[in-house]
């Protein structure tokens, strides 16, 4: 439970220094926020106790589903995306589900060289059945 404090609390620091660090967009009674962070952000232990490699190389995006019909509660999804960078290249995202206490959000990380920019398709399925297509781009630099 640590770890996930240390982790949530680095993220929500980074929101507000990072201009483009967390965002949301409503989707009917759903809030989806999302956020890509370099993972070199991340602390070894956070790192490590997550499977998350670190590397300048490496960004992790963060998403997390509400429901705002239920005063903000997390909500169940199956998360599936694509990153395409601007020559065309597809890289598939693999999100996978973290829930820890009453906290549930979905990582996934790709691969980037330094000042390439990714479109970002992610498309956020509920337990309902109903899917949202999430829409961003972002540029990743390496740390020199």
């Amino acid at each position: 439970m640590k770890q996930l404090l240390t982790l949530v609390t680095l993220v929500i620091s980074l929101f507000g220094t990072h201009a483009n660090a967390e965002q949301f967009v409503k989707f009917d009674q759903l809030e989806v926020h999302y956020s890509a962070i370099p993972t070199t952000f991340l602390s070894a232990e956070i790192a490590r106790s997550y499977q998350i490699q670190r590397s300048k190389y490496a960004a992790l995006l963060n998403i997390a589903v509400l429901d705002t019909a239920q005063n903000n509660q997390p909500a169940i999804a199956f998360i599936r995306g694509e990153a395409v960078n601007l020559l065309g290249h597809k890289t598939p995202l693999t999100f996978r589900e973290i829930r820890e206490g009453e906290a549930v959000y979905y990582l996934a990380e790709v691969k980037h060289t330094n000042e390439e920019r990714f479109k970002f398709t992610i498309d956020v399925t509920t337990a309902g059945g109903v899917t949202n297509t999430l829409n961003f781009q972002q540029t990743f630099y390496t740390d020199n």
